[in-house]
């Protein structure tokens, strides 16, 4: 059952299950989370953590609880979560994910996937401390140096942007025709409309752009569009379908990759998702950006962070008008 047909908004629910043949009085009651398309229940940690009278207090658990799960990184995304979505305190919610830093501070994926925390709630200072730390522990990973460039943007610090971007030419990379050799060529262009604050010319100019990137380098899934005439598009993103594109992003350091809408195609469009996993016994977290009037001074973007558990199931990720 696809979850969005239950569950109409994001954040916490309380359900009773009950099989056929028993009252809904003797059911068991269970509390459940819905966020960015998965319903997953709630540990029990958090479940005595929200039983606390406020922020405040339930952060005091947080500190109890953290001792005996410092290895446990799913723990402190869960509390995170829980200070976003049950208390809506942000104070709380970033001073887990710094926590999670010190514990992650040699793992780059882990670190990663803070770092797109911290972007989706526009917390760019936290996300450019992470990114200077995945840079040196993968200094030859080009997905390392447009993470560290697009954070600067995001920041409005072109000139550091563009220093970055020097560094990189200097060091003897490239950019080649891949995802992220795709991506670094359109946001270099972007990033000198940014410091003239003049629009790109038009053929350089995109109504909507999506990038997705994903946080482990094994992840595998099917992204589908489906356009307003209702034509689907399939991307395919696993080995038995395009193993010499897995094995380029293994080799070169890259999870992302950018697609473009055709504004002429006026309507509503789908973006779906089905995952297959990632050879490990650990989520993959997907961040997509969603910008719209791409190069142009009126440019807008909205981030997302999805969290990719459940195996072989479509997931609707989001829609686009092209009104």
């Amino acid at each position: 059952v696809d979850a969005g047909l239950i569950f109409k908004s994001q954040g916490e629910y309380t359900i009773t299950v009950f099989t056929e043949n028993q009252n809904v009085a003797n059911g068991v009651i269970i509390k459940l989370i819905y966020e960015k398309g998965v319903a997953s229940v709630l540990p029990d940690y958090i479940l005595e953590l929200e039983s606390s009278s406020n922020s405040n207090a339930a952060f005091k658990k947080y500190r109890e609880f953290s001792s005996k799960n410092q290895n446990n990184f799913g723990f402190y995304l869960n509390v995170a979560n829980s200070f976003k979505l049950k208390y809506k305190d942000f104070d709380n919610y970033k001073r887990v994910l710094l926590d999670t830093e010190e514990y992650s501070k040699s793992n780059p994926e882990e670190l990663k996937i803070i770092a797109y925390k911290y972007q989706q709630e526009r917390f760019y200072e936290n996300a450019l401390s992470i990114y200077k730390k995945i840079i040196k522990l993968r200094p030859k990973h080009a997905q390392s140096f447009r993470d560290l460039i697009n954070v600067y943007t995001e920041l409005k610090q072109y000139k550091k942007a563009l220093n970055i971007y020097n560094y990189y030419f200097k060091k003897g990379f490239t950019l080649e025709e891949n995802g992220i050799g795709e991506i670094m060529i359109h946001e270099a262009e972007a990033l000198t409309s940014k410091i003239s604050n003049k629009n790109l010319p038009n053929e350089k100019t995109y109504d909507i752009r999506i990038v997705f990137e994903w946080s482990s380098s094994e992840a595998e899934f099917t992204l589908e569009f489906i356009n307003p005439q209702q034509q689907v598009y399939k991307i395919e993103h696993t080995l038995s379908d395009n193993s010499a594109l897995i094995l380029d992003e293994k080799l070169k350091g890259y999870g992302s990759k950018e697609f473009i809408i055709d504004g002429n195609i006026e309507g509503e469009w789908l973006v779906n998702l089905t995952y297959y996993g990632n050879k490990k016994y650990v989520p993959t977290y997907l961040k997509t950006t969603v910008y719209t009037n791409w190069g142009r001074t009126n440019e807008t973007k909205k981030i997302a962070v999805y969290t990719m558990v459940l195996k072989d199931q479509k997931t609707q990720l989001f829609k686009i008008n092209t009104y």
